[in-house]
């Protein structure tokens, strides 16, 4: 992260790497202006059964060969 980053956001893991390593990770900064200059949603298919439901259906494929 630059120095003049700001974090604005943290995403609480449970997971990293595929195995089970929980850790907080800036997900968000922003510039010395308060611009907003980098998102990254991490977790987003962890626990979202309709967003994982929703991926599954337009590729045709099971839940299981999505975690494969």
């Amino acid at each position: 992260m630059h120095d003049s980053a700001q974090p604005i956001l943290v995403s609480h893991i449970q997971r990293a790497n595929y195995k089970a390593d929980p850790q907080d990770l800036v997900s968000g900064v922003s510039n010395k202006e308060g611009n907003v200059v980098g998102v990254l949603m991490h977790a987003l298919l962890d626990r979202n059964s309709a967003i994982i439901q929703s991926i599954t259906e337009s590729l045709t494929i099971s839940v299981e060969e999505l975690e494969t």
